[in-house]
């Protein structure tokens, strides 16, 4: 299924995470990406559309991680569901040119990425993920100064879903997604000494950092609320 979006660029490159070594392959499980606290960017692509971009993806849940030539390669790595599906690409990427419509492709499953040519206004359009509707990916470029965290966590109360963030320079970004429904929702927020707080189409939500674990509470202008938990994964 083919879902557009677009997400702003949110300062920051990444580290493209090693696993286990009995980890690697499509499909494979994982323990996860490695968490660090230190951005992996190359501080030559901070201006540029090469570097590393973070992200997250519902329709299911996972992390993903783009590596635009931050080392001379051109790959992106996934983590949905708990196992590791392993992208590449055909088409060449010129430096300090826009990228349109850049196709990755992992046996069945594809995406198109697309960054200006210093690397602002990143985002990935038709997701096309068999099994998995409405397969929405949200990015963020990490640069090497700024550290941007993918976060993967669930609602519950009146209804249940979904619940990741994206997590740089104190601005908070995300998707939830219903277990109901198809439809998916942008989150906009603020984190400030580990206090959380933002809106989505439907209400508000507030929470609280510990660590690398963050829980807090969402209204819902048409179902009441309830309660969040996010674990961070990138």
């Amino acid at each position: 299924m083919k879902n557009s979006i677009r997400a702003a660029a949110v300062g920051v490159l990444f580290l493209l995470a090693s696993c286990s070594s009995d980890d690697s392959g499509n499909g494979g499980n994982t323990n996860g990406f490695e968490i660090t606290n230190d951005p992996m960017a190359n501080e030559a692509f901070d201006t540029s559309n090469f570097g590393i971009y973070k992200g997250i993806f519902v329709g299911s849940s996972g992390s993903i991680l783009i590596n635009m030539a931050n080392d001379g390669e051109v790959s992106a790595r996934l983590i949905m569901d708990g196992d590791i599906y392993d992208f590449a690409t055909v088409e060449a990427v010129a430096q300090n040119q826009p990228i349109v419509a850049l196709t990755f492709t992992s046996d069945d499953l594809s995406f198109d990425f697309y960054a200006d040519a210093d690397g602002n206004g990143a985002y990935v359009a038709d997701v096309i993920f068999p099994g998995h509707d409405s397969g929405t990916i949200q990015i963020a470029k990490e640069f090497s100064d700024q550290l941007v965290e993918c976060w993967e966590g669930t609602y519950s109360g009146e209804g249940s879903g979904t619940f990741n963030l994206l997590i740089s320079n104190g601005i908070v970004r995300g998707l939830t997604k219903s277990d109901d429904t198809p439809d998916v929702s942008y989150l906009d927020g603020t984190i400030e000494t580990d206090v959380v707080s933002g809106f989505y189409d439907f209400g508000d939500f507030t929470g609280t950092r510990t660590g690398n674990t963050m829980n807090g509470s969402l209204t819902n202008n048409e179902s009441g609320g309830g309660n969040w938990i996010a674990t961070r994964k990138l």
